[in-house]
C-alpha cells in the first residue's frame, strides 16, 4: 500500500494558520487521518474521527496558552508528551494536497479572556516588592541601600514607565513592607 501523503495540522500551523481556522475548516469540511485505533480514512463532519481531530486542536490550543504564560516548553512538545502514539498528534490529521479545503486566513477570532491568577493579584505583588526591598536594603559588608536610594534608582532608570514615580513608589513601598508583616 502506498503511504498516505497528508498536509497535516502540524504543517498548516507551521505555515501560519491558527487552531481556530483549522477547527473551523474541520467543522465545515471534515478531515482525513488516523482514528484512535490506527484506521486511516476520511472523516465526515459529525464522525468520531472528526471529534478526535478537534480534540487534538483543542489540546494544542490549551498547550499554546500555557506556553504564552511561561508555564511550559513548546506547545508542540507538550502535546507530544501526552500523546499515546509514536506519531505527533498534529501529524495524524489533515487533508491530501489535492483536497485541502479553502481555509479562510482572514477569519479572526477574539482572544479568549484570561483569568487573573493568584500570582498577579495586588497583595502578591506587594509581597514580592516587599521581599525585594528587604533583600536590597539588607545590611552588607559593602554597604546597603536605603529605600529612598532604591526609589531614586528606579525613577532615574525607569521613570518614563507608567507607575514609576517618586510619589507612587513612596506609597507602594510602605504597603509592601506592611504586607510582609501580615
Amino acid at each position: 500500500m502506498e503511504p498516505v501523503k497528508l498536509i497535516t495540522f502540524y504543517q498548516l500551523l507551521e505555515d501560519g494558520y491558527t487552531t481556530a481556522q483549522l477547527a473551523s475548516a474541520v467543522e465545515r469540511h471534515g478531515v482525513y487521518g488516523w482514528d484512535r485505533y490506527g484506521r486511516y480514512g476520511a472523516f465526515k463532519k459529525t464522525s468520531a474521527g472528526t471529534q478526535q481531530a478537534l480534540d487534538v486542536l483543542a489540546q494544542f490550543y490549551a498547550a499554546s496558552l500555557r506556553d504564552q504564560s511561561g508555564l511550559t516548553g513548546s506547545p508542540y512538545d507538550a502535546l507530544f508528551a501526552v500523546s499515546q502514539s509514536d506519531s505527533h498528534p498534529l501529524d495524524l490529521f489533515g487533508w491530501p494536497a489535492d483536497e485541502i479545503p479553502t481555509i479562510d486566513r482572514t477569519e479572526v477570532y477574539a482572544k479568549a479572556p484570561r483569568a487573573i491568577r493568584e500570582e498577579y493579584r495586588p497583595q502578591t505583588l506587594l509581597r514580592i516588592i516587599g521581599g525585594l526591598l528587604a533583600l536590597i536594603t539588607k545590611p552588607r559588608a559593602n554597604g546597603s541601600k536605603t529605600q529612598a536610594q532604591v526609589i531614586n534608582f528606579l525613577v532615574g532608570h525607569y521613570g518614563t514607565h507608567h507607575g514609576i514615580s517618586i510619589s507612587n513608589l513612596e506609597k507602594v513601598f510602605p504597603d509592601a513592607n506592611a504586607c510582609l508583616k501580615e
